[in-house]
């Protein structure tokens, strides 16, 4: 099928607030202009197959504008681990020399690639797709590429990777409490950066996962083509959502569409106990929509951050009460220097629990529950089931 592809800008299409306007330079605005050009070509050419499909699927017809509407209203997390070592620095080492005008946590374009192979994968999408120089190996992290400026005209703009790589984040329309779900068994981050809804002007959109879970171990094989007129925006994602759901049986999507129109003032993820839950083992069945942030992440960008209670890939290994764990809430709750804003974090067991614990002062008084057990794992020597049960959680 032959896409033609209109000219138009993103500042066009998505209206963004001066404040996501500032953080975009030269080359992330041509990758911008370029995948919206795309985005509102292929939404529009798919608009009619994705009413197919849906009837297709037996889904009610007046239920798909209320169902984009939701997935679209989604909340956006940046996943990353707390506890990672990038090219011989820390992630908070990293964190630590952040100002108002820098990224964290570092884009996948900028991080070490150890292989042709994950050079050929970040290079599939940020070169066939976006439109940006490849990538190759290296041992080392690009300090270069994680230098970041809110007004272009600051840096020099000859250098094609001044935070010109997206970072890398998961749309969760399920409300999970963590960036991946539970039966992920592969070693996943952790942490994750909720972003303020205002940042979707500056995001593109893609069925199925390409580069998010790439800090977990070997790439994806991407169940969905990476070419650029697969990529969506919040105002056009149209066959997005057709290639998502072509991924689909009719019966979990049903259930699918059933659990995002349910959801109570206070949402909540699929509990285990749920038809969607068990409808696609687990949610092992069910894909994801990744999303790229252009510009950057900073931390005015945060609306909060979510963490589990231990390291990835290890639970009988703990990151709350840990050194490690005691960076991350520096970092979370008090910002780089020089930042007004504040944000706070939500403690959970597993992605798909019922609660999560509200954590939002940097000082931890030991007659409080929460610093009290902060404290007593310290040494190790619990579990994150156990934690959880003297936190009072569910």
């Amino acid at each position: 099928m032959t896409i033609a592809v209109p000219p138009t800008t993103w500042i066009t299409q998505t209206s963004p607030s001066t404040r996501q306007t500032l953080p975009v330079s030269s080359i992330p605005e041509v990758a911008l202009n370029r995948m919206n050009g795309f985005a509102l070509a292929s939404s529009t050419q798919r608009a009619t197959a994705l009413s197919h499909h849906w009837a297709e699927l037996g889904l009610v017809a007046s239920d798909l504008v209320l169902f984009k509407a939701a997935v679209a209203a989604a909340p956006v997390v940046v996943p990353f681990d707390a506890t990672s070592v990038f090219g011989g620095q820390d992630a908070f080492t990293l964190a630590a020399s952040q100002t108002a005008n820098t990224s964290f946590p570092p884009a996948v374009g900028c991080l070490p690639v150890s292989s042709a192979g994950q050079a050929a994968a970040i290079n599939s999408v940020e070169v066939t797709a976006f439109g940006l120089e490849a990538v190759s190996s290296s041992a080392v992290l690009d300090t270069v590429c994680l230098v970041s400026s809110l007004h272009p005209s600051s840096r020099a703009e000859t250098d094609s990777q001044l935070q010109d790589r997206p970072l890398y984040g998961v749309l969760n329309f399920l409300n999970l409490r963590l960036p991946f779900a539970d039966s992920d068994t592969r070693p996943t981050p952790r942490q994750g950066i909720v972003l303020v809804k205002d940042n979707k002007a500056r995001m593109t959109l893609h069925a199925g996962e390409l580069l998010v879970g790439s800090l977990a171990g070997p790439f994806a094989t991407p169940s969905t083509p990476s070419l650029p007129d697969r990529f969506g925006t919040f105002e056009r994602l149209d066959h997005v959502l057709l290639d998502f759901l072509r991924l689909l049986s009719p019966e979990l999507a049903q259930e699918l569409v059933a659990f995002v129109l349910g959801q109570p003032p206070i949402p909540v993820p699929p509990l285990p106990s749920s038809a969607l839950y068990q409808a696609s083992n687990g949610l092992a069945s069910l894909p994801i929509i990744e999303v790229a942030l252009w510009g950057g992440l900073r931390y005015t960008n945060i609306d909060h951050v979510v963490s589990g209670l231990a390291v990835p890939g290890d639970d009988s290994t703990l990151f709350f009460g840990s050194a490690a764990g005691s960076e991350f809430r520096a970092w979370a709750l008090q910002g780089p220097a020089n930042t007004a804003s504040r944000s706070a974090i939500q403690w959970s067991l597993r992605a798909s629990g019922a609660a999560a614990l509200a954590d939002g002062t940097l000082a931890l008084a030991a007659t409080s529950t929460l610093g009290s057990v902060w404290s007593a794992a310290g040494d190790g020597s619990t579990s994150a089931v156990r934690v959880w049960s003297e936190l009072g959680g569910v």
